[in-house]
C-alpha cells in the first residue's frame, strides 16, 4: 500500500515553490517537476497538474513534455502495479529511479526521480523529477543539489553514497554499531603498534536506486554513476577508518567519494576471495583495475594490505584496508602485522578472521611462509600509552603527525607534532610543518577527557583532525 499519512498538501506544494527558486544544475536545458499524490475514487494517483516546475530557460520540447505531464496523471498503488510509470515506482518504493539513455520525440537524454519525505519521518510526500536534454555520465550533481535544497525547507530526498535504510527509515541497529565498533578499535591498535598512517573500512555498498536501462529496470547503488550500474561495489561511508597521518586526510576523503568494483584492486579482490591480498605499489596498477590511483601517487601511497572480515551474528561482510610504510611491506613485517591483527579480532566474539596461508599478491611474487611458525612476538601499546619498539632501526621519523579517528560516534586525538596552515580542501595542497620536540603521552591527554577537540588541543598545544 501506498503512504497514506496525512500532510498538508498546500504547505509541499508551497516548500517545493521555494525549494526550485532555490536549486542550481550544470546547464540550462533542464525541467524540474513535482508529482503529488491524490486519492481518485479507490486508488492512488501522481499529477503535476497545478504542482510547481520550473525550466532552465524557454525550451519549446521540454515545455511540451510538461504539458504533456500535465495531462497523464501516473497510478500510485501496488493494486496496479502494471500500470506503475517511473514517478509511480518512486513513491511505492521510496527509492530514486534514473536513467541516462533516453532518446524521445522531445529531445530528452536522461530523467532522474526522486523521492521526497518529511524531514522527520519516512513518510514520502511526493516525487521531484529531473529531465534534461543533456547527456550526462551521472546525476551526483543533482541529487546533491536536491538534498541541499530540500534541507531549506524541513523536507529531505536520498543523498550521493548514503544508505537510505539508515537515513531515511532510522533504523538502530545495535548488533551493526557494535560490530563497527570492535573494527575501529583494531584498527587504532594495529595502526599504533605497528606505526601505519591509514586504515579505512570498506563493505558491499547495497541496493539504494533504480537504473531504466534498455528499457528494462536493475539495481544499482548510490553513486548515481553510468560506471557503476549492473555492477557490486564498495564503500567507505560511515565506516570505521583512522588516519594516523593528516597528510592522507585527502585521500581518505577520495575514497569516500568513489565507489571501488567488487572484483578489481586490491580491496575487491579481498572481498571476491574472502581473503588476505598485498600489493607492494598500488601506484603501479591501472586506473581501470584502480581508479584512485591517481591520488594515492599523490599521496605517495604504495604498500596496501587488505584483509576480509565476517560477522558472525548478521552475515555482514566487510574488508580492512592498511596503507604500510615501506620498512613493514616485507615478509617478516607482513607477519607481525597479520598476528596483530588476529589478536584484536580474536578477541571479538562477533567477526570471523581467516588467515590460514599467505596474502595474495597482486603485481608481484607470492609469499612462501609457514604459519604453524609463529613470528617475532608483536609489543603492543601499554595502557600509559608507551609507543613500541620500532620495526627497523631506521624508522625513526615515519612516525605519523597526528591522526583523525573516527566512526559515528567515536574519536581518538593523537599528536606528536605541530601542523601550520594546513587545509583538508582538496584544491589545496600546500602544508607547512613544524616538527614539536614534545611528545604527547596518553596520561597527558586522559586528563582532558570530556573537553572538547579545540579545548584540549589549545592546552596540549597539538592540533586534531576529527571526523565523525
Amino acid at each position: 500500500m501506498v503512504d497514506q499519512n496525512i500532510f498538508d498538501t498546500h504547505m509541499i506544494k508551497e516548500k517545493i515553490a521555494s525549494v526550485l527558486k532555490d536549486l542550481k544544475f550544470r546547464e540550462q536545458h533542464v525541467l524540474v517537476q513535482f508529482w503529488s499524490p491524490v486519492p481518485v475514487r479507490k486508488r492512488w494517483l501522481q499529477t503535476t497538474w497545478d504542482q510547481p516546475f520550473g525550466l532552465g530557460l524557454a525550451d519549446e520540447e521540454l515545455y511540451s513534455y510538461r504539458k504533456k505531464s500535465e495531462l497523464r496523471p501516473i497510478v500510485a498503488d501496488l493494486e496496479h502495479r502494471e500500470k506503475l510509470g517511473s514517478p509511480g515506482r518512486v513513491y511505492i518504493h521510496k527509492l530514486p529511479e534514473w536513467s541516462l539513455d533516453v532518446h524521445t520525440s522531445y529531445n530528452i537524454h536522461g530523467y532522474i526521480n526522486l523521492p521526497v519525505f518529511e524531514s522527520s519521518s519516512d513518510s514520502c510526500v511526493g516525487v521531484l523529477e529531473i529531465i534534461t536534454s543533456s547527456s550526462y555520465v551521472d546525476f551526483a550533481f543533482e541529487v546533491e543539489e536536491v538534498s541541499r535544497a530540500l534541507k531549506t525547507q524541513n523536507l529531505k530526498s536520498p543523498k550521493v553514497f548514503e544508505d537510505p535504510s539508515v537515513s531515511f527509515r532510522q533504523i538502530a541497529d545495535e548488533r551493526r554499531q557494535r560490530e563497527r565498533d570492535e573494527i575501529y578499535k583494531a584498527l587504532i591498535t594495529v595502526c599504533d603498534t605497528h606505526n601505519l598512517p591509514l586504515a579505512q573500512t570498506w563493505a558491499p555498498s547495497g541496493y539504494s536506486s533504480y537504473v531504466a536501462k534498455s528499457e528494462n529496470l536493475e539495481q544499482s547503488c548510490s553513486s548515481f554513476n553510468r560506471s557503476c550500474i549492473g555492477k557490486v561495489c564498495m564503500s567507505t561511508v560511515d565506516l570505521p577508518f583512522y588516519v594516523r597521518d593528516v597528510n592522507l586526510w585527502e585521500f581518505h576523503e577520495a575514497c569516500r567519494e568513489r565507489h571501488l568494483d567488487k572484483s578489481k584492486g586490491v580491496v575487491g579482490r579481498s572481498l571476491s576471495s574472502c581473503g588476505t591480498c598485498f600489493c607492494e605499489d598500488v601506484t603501479e596498477l591501472d586506473e581501470d583495475d584502480y581508479p584512485l590511483v591517481h591520488i594515492a601517487r599523490k599521496s605517495e601511497l604504495t604498500s596496501c594490505l587488505a584483509i576480509y572480515l565476517k560477522s558472525l551474528e548478521s552475515d555482514a561482510e566487510h574488508v580492512i584496508e592498511f596503507f604500510l610504510p615501506e620498512y613493514i611491506a616485507n615478509k617478516t613485517g607482513l607477519r607481525r602485522l597479520l598476528e596483530t591483527v588476529k589478536q584484536q579480532i580474536k578477541s571479538s566474539s562477533r567477526m570471523q578472521l581467516d588467515i590460514i596461508s599467505p596474502p595474495q599478491v597482486i603485481g608481484g611474487v607470492p609469499f612462501k611462509w609457514d604459519f604453524a611458525s609463529p613470528p617475532s612476538p608483536v609489543n603492543l601499546l601499554t595502557e600509559k600509552g608507551e609507543a613500541p619498539p620500532p620495526e627497523s632501526e631506521n624508522i625513526e621519523n615515519e612516525l605519523s603527525n597526528s591522526a583523525a579517528a573516527g566512526t559515528s560516534q567515536s574519536v581518538v586525538p593523537y599528536s606528536e607534532s605541530k601542523i601550520e596552515d594546513f587545509s583538508i580542501d582538496p584544491g589545496k595542497t600546500s602544508r607547512k610543518r613544524k616538527r614539536s620536540d614534545r611528545m604527547v603521552s596518553y596520561d597527558e591527554i586522559k586528563k582532558h577527557f570530556g573537553k572538547t577537540i579545540d579545548e584540549a588541543a589549545s592546552i596540549l598545544k597539538g592540533e586534531f583532525i576529527a571526523c565523525r
